[in-house]
């Protein structure tokens, strides 16, 4: 099941301790330890084609090959968190993650273990912090839940707080896509050269509508801006969100003339918009949700992998599936949860649409997400899940008819 990114003021209410130290050494002396033990066991398959030769596709249909391989793998992670208490504002902290493949089989794919620039230990907070009434100044390694910065940063963020207002500045060298204590950690990496600086403010007016305004300078993606509001009534709110590049001249992308030659394309705007909608209404001792959403991309560089959600995301559903922000992407989706007393359940369904080009239909995926869990040991989680992808819609799909499925189960002890 897909992991809610928590904002930065929850990161900002995690890293401080309540304790005001009075000396620097009482500071360190009454911070405070916590972590978490994880285990998963996940089997994995993989059946039908998949494209081997990108670069001669879609024009020529080369490169499809037939597959069919199942993985297993068992996995232990611990993550350790320090946190100084604070002393006249300013407090230290730091976080570790180790990872430990429990048995891995012959054929270990990124669907599980972390994938290109995976590491077995990763130092993921480590930053100093200054926090009072107005404002939180946090540089250093960090976690991080903005629009579209996510995960972990190394950089230095600023949340202003004012009447109604909150105010998020930030800047950030490198990132790592960490997602949870569920996968082999990922390596801290440059955001281009000149790194990401970031925009974003929140306006609460009256108490059921908020609205969020933001533009992100990333050296990939050169520029992004855009707008939501969110409109809550009773149990119910809606969600509706707009986002545009504006890309310098100099960025550009290898594609392909009239004669299927390659050449220097440059890179044109883009945009990004989304409506999303959900309910949770309590029946006896059940509290029943729904929520469901459809998003679209508008643009033309069908050939180049698109700008959103290169440095993360708030939007994207899904577990698996890759195609949410490719170019002329159509997405819908539902999500139906249940929850009572300590357990809780969800099964959610999407699929997206990448429509045609050049005359060739370019498919999509299907995905669902279905999984269980228990919490009623204390500080203690148990989970089973299941999810199923099914890439291309056809023959002429962009992934034809390839198809994957993974079972886990996860246990997971925090203190």
């Amino acid at each position: 099941m897909k992991k809610t990114v928590i904002s930065l003021v929850a990161v900002a209410a995690l890293a401080s301790s309540a304790f005001a130290a009075n000396s620097v050494s009482n500071a360190f002396a009454n911070g405070k330890v916590s972590g978490n033990a994880y285990f998963r066991f996940a089997t994995a398959s993989n059946s039908g084609t998949a494209i081997t030769d990108k670069a001669n596709w879609p024009v020529n249909n080369k490169g499809v090959n037939k597959e069919k391989k199942t993985q297993y793998e068992a996995l232990a992670t611990l993550g350790i968190n320090y946190s100084t208490a604070s002393y006249y504002g300013l407090s230290f902290n730091a976080g570790f993650q180790g990872y430990a493949p429990v048995y891995q089989d012959e054929w270990n794919t990124a669907r599980i273990s972390g994938g290109a620039n995976g590491t077995d230990s990763l130092m993921n907070i480590a930053n100093l912090q200054f926090s009072n009434k107005l404002v939180t100044v946090t540089a250093g390694r960090q976690a991080v839940g903005l629009e579209w910065l996510t995960h972990y940063i190394q950089g230095a963020t600023a949340v202003i707080h004012v009447p109604m207002t909150q105010i998020v500045l930030g800047w950030a060298t490198q990132r790592s896509a960490s997602s949870n204590e569920t996968n082999r950690m990922k390596q801290f990496t440059d955001l281009g050269t000149s790194g990401a600086y970031v925009v974003e403010a929140t306006v609460t007016p009256i108490k059921m509508l908020s609205v969020k305004a933001y533009y992100y300078d990333v050296n990939k993606i050169e520029g992004l801006y855009g707008v939501g509001a969110t409109l809550h009534a009773g149990p119910a709110s809606v969600t509706a969100k707009y986002a545009g590049t504006a890309e310098n001249s100099k960025h550009t992308y290898m594609g392909e003339n009239a004669q299927n030659i390659k050449v220097k394309k440059k890179m044109k705007n883009s945009s990004f918009m989304a409506i999303i909608a959900n309910v949770s209404v309590p029946v006896n001792k059940i509290t029943l949700g729904a929520d469901g959403g459809y998003a679209m991309v508008g643009n033309k560089n069908v050939e180049a992998e698109n700008d959103f959600g290169v440095a993360g995301d708030k939007t994207n559903p899904f577990d698996d599936g890759s195609d949410f922000y490719r170019p002329n992407a159509k997405t819908y989706w539902v999500n139906l949860s249940a929850a009572m007393n300590a357990i809780s359940a969800n099964v959610r369904y999407g699929s997206t649409d990448l429509g045609k080009y050049n005359g060739y239909k370019m498919g999509g995926e299907d995905e669902i997400n279905a999984g269980i869990s228990y919490a009623g040991i204390k500080n203690t989680t148990l989970g089973i899940s299941y999810d199923n992808l099914n890439y291309g819609k056809g023959p002429a799909g962009y992934k034809p008819n390839l198809k994957n499925s993974t079972f886990k189960f996860d246990a997971s002890y925090s203190f």
